[in-house]
């Protein structure tokens, strides 16, 4: 992973789509050739992660709750299919697994799942409705919490479960506590056969408002003089639970490194924010 330096002299050097730099109270650079909402893919996992930090403030979910009690029912459907496939000593063994996953897994993306699933170039064409009973078929190979493996599963079942849990779509739940005060209205979101939000992906954002995102992270979860996103959630989020080695690994929905923390979407859509607080690049079409 290069440096902020470095991706600071890239960014403005090479063909990218967009670009933005700003250090937190100034903007520093700017290069907008797509202004529009764009998909912004994976992002959407960041953005679910800071919210998730609200539905702990309000006491509705916990980081240790099973997943097997938080979608029982699915569970039980799934785990009837599952001994249907694979047999009842391959079921026993998905139930233990179940069991043990918590949500502090999904989020960093270590739930033991054998594949990635449930991306955007899966979901158009499934047939089944029930997507959650479809992630709860997914053969668990590893021990919760020991091996990374990005699925865009873990984070639909966290969407699923707030949106459950609040009684309200994702982006109208966030909407006071995060989008407007930041400054965006009109938050849209990929919706899944049920009309909830899949969370994982599908989310649309302007470049500017890619921007604003970022800046309430650099800015320690901070819009002016309101705290947005409680300051201790955000470096609990951006702090590694898993490493890849060189100073690199996986948080609650961001990416870490050696001196900053990102969220990544496909086509090289980057926010990087530097650990001290001075710098944010927000990027597209950045090939790394």
């Amino acid at each position: 992973m290069v440096s902020m330096d470095e991706l600071r002299e890239k960014v403005q050097t090479e063909s990218v789509s967009d670009v933005i730099i700003s250090d937190g109270s100034q903007e520093l650079f700017r290069k907008i050739t797509q202004p529009r909402k764009n998909l912004v893919h994976s992002i959407a996992k960041s953005v679910l992660a800071l919210g998730f930090g609200f539905a702990l403030q309000e006491g509705i979910v916990s980081l240790d709750e099973s997943i097997a009690d938080a979608f029982a029912e699915e569970t039980e459907k799934s785990l009837r299919s599952f001994e249907t496939q694979y047999g009842k000593e391959a079921k026993e063994k998905q139930m233990r697994m179940l069991t043990k996953l918590r949500l502090r897994h999904l989020l960093s993306n270590t739930s033991g799942f054998r594949k990635n699933f449930l991306t955007g170039f899966q979901r158009p064409y499934l047939k089944e409705d029930d997507w959650v009973s479809l992630c709860l078929c997914i053969p668990a190979d590893h021990e919760p919490g020991t091996v990374f493996l990005y699925s865009d599963a873990n984070y639909y079942l966290i969407a699923k479960l707030l949106q459950r849990r609040t009684g309200k779509p994702l982006s109208e739940w966030l909407l006071k506590p995060m989008f407007e005060p930041v400054g965006i209205r009109y938050p849209t979101w990929e919706l899944d056969p049920q009309g909830d939000a899949v969370g994982c992906g599908g989310l649309l954002f302007t470049p500017d408002e890619l921007h604003r995102i970022g800046l309430l992270c650099l800015n320690r979860g901070r819009a002016g003089s309101l705290q947005v996103i409680p300051e201790s959630w955000l470096w609990t989020a951006a702090e590694e639970k898993i490493s890849f080695g060189d100073g690199c690994g996986y948080g609650y929905g961001f990416w870490t490194a050696p001196d900053c923390y990102y969220m990544f979407g496909l086509g090289g859509i980057y926010n990087f924010i530097s650990k001290n607080g001075d710098l944010l690049i927000t990027v597209s079409g950045l090939n790394l």
